[in-house]
């Protein structure tokens, strides 16, 4: 969070969306989380706080830039990580066929079909085709540092199954 204010200060909200963003959908901190956090960085002076009207702008304190400095390394290591997962994220939504549509916002700020809303985004269906499609998520997950080949393999497959749930007369 000092990384993030250190760039620019900001409001709770803002903060999330900025991690949301920075690992592609894969991780959005919840209010519960980022708020106390930001009142412990004020308490211990490493954040300040502004108010205006109902929301607070938090800016970091010179003390929170020079711890910030002291944990560079461990902070550098942590945004390499996101970096890294927010990559992973895109080669999973294009494995899954998302294409470029489906890629434009993160997850967590894509709208879902009103059918499935509150109950999770993958929560329709059956119980076995809910069991299948983590297993099918699980090993793509599994593969998805494999070679190209390996890659173009299971495209493929995926393909074919996609026809046969279809009823493509040429995936029989």
């Amino acid at each position: 969070m000092l990384a993030l204010l250190a760039e620019r200060a900001s409001h709770g909200y803002e903060l999330i969306k900025a991690l949301d963003e920075r690992s592609n959908g894969y991780y959005a901190p919840s209010p519960g989380m980022v708020y106390p956090a930001l009142t412990y960085l004020e308490e211990i002076g490493h954040a300040s706080v502004e108010v205006q009207g109902a929301k607070k702008l938090y800016s970091i304190t010179a003390a929170g830039l020079t711890h910030l400095e002291g944990q560079r390394a461990n902070v550098d290591a942590l945004l390499e990580q996101l970096a890294y997962i927010a990559k992973r994220m895109e080669q999973m939504r294009h494995a899954m066929g998302g294409g470029a549509a489906a890629t434009t916002r993160p997850i967590s700020m894509r709208r879902r079909p009103s059918a499935v809303r509150g109950r999770g985004r993958h929560a329709a269906g059956e119980p076995e085709v809910r069991a299948a499609r983590r297993s099918l998520k699980s090993a793509l997950i599994e593969k998805s540092a494999r070679p190209s080949a390996e890659q173009r393999r299971i495209a493929e497959i995926l393909e074919r199954a996609a026809a046969e749930i279809r009823g493509d007369s040429a995936a029989k």
